[in-house]
């Protein structure tokens, strides 16, 4: 999963540096939904984002943080 994460941050950079940037952009958009990532942040809201909760549960949240971020630079770029 960490190289999805990868690949998907790599063609923001392209589409937000390039002349063509709506080509590598759309694969990022399309890569985020196959990823699943548009569903993180509901997901993370539901949870309560992490209050009252024990380090161990919060290491369980921590892929939906970083699939929230990445959810934010793809609808940001």
């Amino acid at each position: 999963m960490l190289g999805d994460g990868i690949s998907l941050l790599i063609l923001v950079l392209l589409a937000a540096f390039s002349d063509s940037g709506w080509l590598p952009g759309g694969h990022a958009v399309r890569m985020a939904i196959d990823m699943g990532i548009n569903r993180s942040f509901i997901r993370l809201l539901r949870s309560g984002m992490g209050k009252g909760k024990s380090k161990a549960q919060l290491e369980e949240e921590r892929q939906l943080v970083v699939h929230s971020r990445q959810l934010y630079l793809v609808e940001h770029q």
